[in-house]
């Protein structure tokens, strides 16, 4: 299962995965949060970001209730 990879800023060389999510808000585009939990926490699924992009995409959210992030410093481990 691939997992939800975010890579935070060159200066700490890890990466990100968000590999459970549970959350309340409103997501731009097509997506819905409960379709964005089921990505994350059933099918698994990859996306790199910077950490201001980080930040940007978790203040989207109302409230996350329940988040586990996993750092590496390998890319997909």
């Amino acid at each position: 299962m691939k997992f939800y990879s975010v890579y935070i800023g060159e200066e700490c060389g890890l990466y990100w995965s968000v590999v459970w999510l549970e959350a309340i808000g409103s997501l731009k585009g097509e997506h819905s949060v409960a379709a964005l939990e089921n990505e994350i926490n059933n099918k698994g699924i990859v996306l790199q970001y910077t950490y201001s992009e980080v930040i940007n995409f978790f203040s989207t959210f109302s409230q996350v209730i329940n988040v586990v992030i996993l750092g590496d410093k390998d890319k997909i481990n």
